[in-house]
């Protein structure tokens, strides 16, 4: 879980920093990810944006809001990063980053990230490296 902790610490880092950008909180999307297992929602080629509103208090609001969104029922308590670290907190969502939800009583399994987002996530990385 080490790199769960190195994963929160920049999250919360760009969180301040997004946050401290201006006085009044803003509003950002986020990708979100459905998994259920082997079923076809878990094999979406993309994912459904969320816009996680500035005057959101709780990681609850914007969890009811990606189950609806995804038809992910019911809710769970958390989001998941692509890596398997648990987001509880509001303060740990970054802009633009990708969430994976699980319906409630799901838990984060390697095997059921879907593969558009492993794809995008290696397209991504790829990206970067050549841009060095």
């Amino acid at each position: 879980m080490r790199s769960c902790a190195l994963s929160a610490q920049v999250n919360t880092q760009n969180s301040r920093q997004w946050n401290s950008d201006t006085t009044v909180s803003r509003s950002f999307w986020i990708n979100v990810w459905p998994c259920y297992g082997g079923t076809s929602a878990s094999h979406t080629q993309h994912p459904t944006r969320v816009l996680v509103r500035g005057r959101y208090r709780y990681i609850e609001e914007v969890m009811e809001k990606a189950a609806k969104l995804t038809n992910c029922r019911p809710a769970s308590h958390g989001f998941y990063t692509p890596d398997g670290c648990p987001i509880r907190n509001l303060e740990n969502l970054v802009p633009e980053q990708h969430y994976l939800l699980f319906p409630f009583g799901g838990f984060y399994r390697k095997q059921t990230v879907p593969t558009a987002l492993l794809w995008q996530l290696y397209s991504d990385a790829r990206h970067i490296v050549q841009c060095l």
